[in-house]
């Protein structure tokens, strides 16, 4: 009795360590879930940190500046932190390295260029603005500019090693030493800063950590390119814009789709109705966890095996990502319905209230999961172009849903909004995939398989 488990189990880790795209997408996925759930703690006790050492004021600032300079980076990548885990992953695969390593100067000079300029002219309006933001703001404004194309290149970088599918490198320095060194400098600035800590200095400690963050991923990806050393390079920047804008379209979309309905429940309701909205949001995005990690391994996979011609092999890595993201899913969604009363009053009793509009977007994150890797799917394959028009279909309706029914029904109106809308994206996005690639990324018995 006791020998059938043991061998079971003994088959189940020889087929982990082996080379198929199960076993690849497995542990891909779980260096990518590792890192991210540490990159989350370390984060949210930093903003713990931030708070106390700063300040409400100082850290208000401090937030309100990082999070519009967080908005500017989408678009200062102009799509190459996307388009880099395609084309990288295309060219590694094929040996055509003098492409790829034309993609990897050129996409740096773009980023680069295109994030100092936005830096430039951030750092003029916020002149421009000064006697609006006052002094204070304005000065945590420009310090945050000179971070812009520094955080901007660490994503282009990050992107082009998920490429070559070295996971820990992509998303290490990002995720947990930049913000162990940040947490550090804090520290460092708090005991040796006898006049206090300010929103300017953090961002400065922000800064530095950036930096040896971005100095580290640049030696990672140095070394995953000596194969190609002595190749010359190659461009094809039509090739490379054609895929990347319709994907930085993809990423404004993505915004607004996320931000719509706080937006609007604020607008229409209030703050504090909208802070309640905002936790219970939060708490829902818990529900596809898995599946961020998922598509972390499974889109240099996805590219690598389509354009190598290799239909069984990329349906396997779909279906194992689909069932991963979906288990892990149910899971997640269970505990919140059974405790999200008591998850939610850790905020505050009155966050409570979020309990029925989180578990209307906890549905839709639950058929989010259901459909796997499918936007991933597309953009991979060179349907981008169709995602972004799904995309912004779903991102007006959005809109209209959320002021049609914010008004009356508040944040279970909002919520309703966005799982419709998530619902409407994801099963355009599979009708396309069905139909153009034959492939089955979900859990379901639909459409054609290889």
């Amino acid at each position: 009795m006791t020998e059938r488990p043991a061998r079971a189990f003994q088959r189940f880790v020889v087929q982990l360590a082996g080379g198929g795209p199960g076993a690849k997408l497995a542990r891909g996925t779980a260096t990518a879930f590792t890192v991210s759930a540490a990159g989350t703690l370390i984060v949210f006790a930093n903003q713990i940190l931030l708070a106390r050492v700063l300040g409400a004021d100082a850290y208000g600032q401090y937030v309100y500046a990082l999070t519009w300079v967080g908005l500017l980076v989408i678009l200062s990548n102009a799509g190459f932190n996307t388009a880099a885990v395609r084309f990288v992953a295309k060219y590694r695969a094929a040996g055509q390295w003098g492409l790829l390593r034309g993609f990897q100067q050129r996409s740096v000079l773009i980023v680069f260029g295109v994030s100092t300029a936005v830096a430039v002219v951030s750092a003029l309006l916020v002149l421009i603005l000064r006697p609006r933001l006052g002094y204070d703001l304005a000065v945590v404004f420009w310090a945050a500019c000179l971070l812009l194309p520094l955080w901007s290149m660490l994503e282009v970088y990050s992107a082009q090693l998920r490429g070559f599918k070295r996971i820990l490198a992509a998303r290490g320095p990002a995720q947990v030493l930049r913000p162990l060194l940040f947490a550090g400098g804090i520290l460092g600035l708090h005991f040796m800063w006898s006049e206090g800590v300010g929103a300017p200095l953090a961002v400065l400690a922000n800064i530095t950590a950036t930096i040896v963050s971005l100095g580290l991923t640049q030696l990672l990806l140095l070394g995953s390119l000596r194969p190609g050393a002595d190749a010359i390079p190659e461009a094809r920047p039509k090739e490379w814009l054609a895929v990347s804008l319709p994907l930085l379209l993809m990423s404004g979309l993505g915004i607004i789709l996320r931000s719509t309905d706080t937006l609007m429940v604020g607008y229409f309701k209030g703050t504090t109705e909208a802070g309640v909205y905002a936790v219970a949001s939060r708490a829902a995005l818990l529900v596809p966890f898995m599946l961020t990690a998922v598509n972390t391994m499974a889109g240099p996979m996805i590219s690598e095996y389509h354009a190598a011609g290799e239909r069984r092999r990329l349906q396997r890595t779909l279906k194992v990502g689909a069932w991963a993201a979906f288990v892990f899913a149910i899971f997640v969604s269970a505990v919140l319905i059974g405790a999200g009363q008591p998850v939610l009053s850790v905020f505050g009793e009155e966050f409570m209230a979020g309990y029925a509009p989180m578990l209307i977007l906890v549905g839709g994150q639950i058929f989010n999961c259901s459909t796997g890797s499918v936007g991933h799917l597309l953009t991979m394959t060179g349907y981008q172009n169709q995602a972004a028009a799904i995309l912004g279909v779903a991102a007006a309706a959005n809109i209209a849903l959320n002021a049609l029914l914010v008004p009356s029904f508040g944040a279970l109106g909002a919520a309703l909004a966005t799982s419709a809308s998530l619902v409407l994206w994801n099963a355009g996005m599979l009708a396309v995939v069905l139909r153009r690639l034959r492939l089955n990324p979900t859990i379901l018995p639909v459409g054609a398989r290889s």
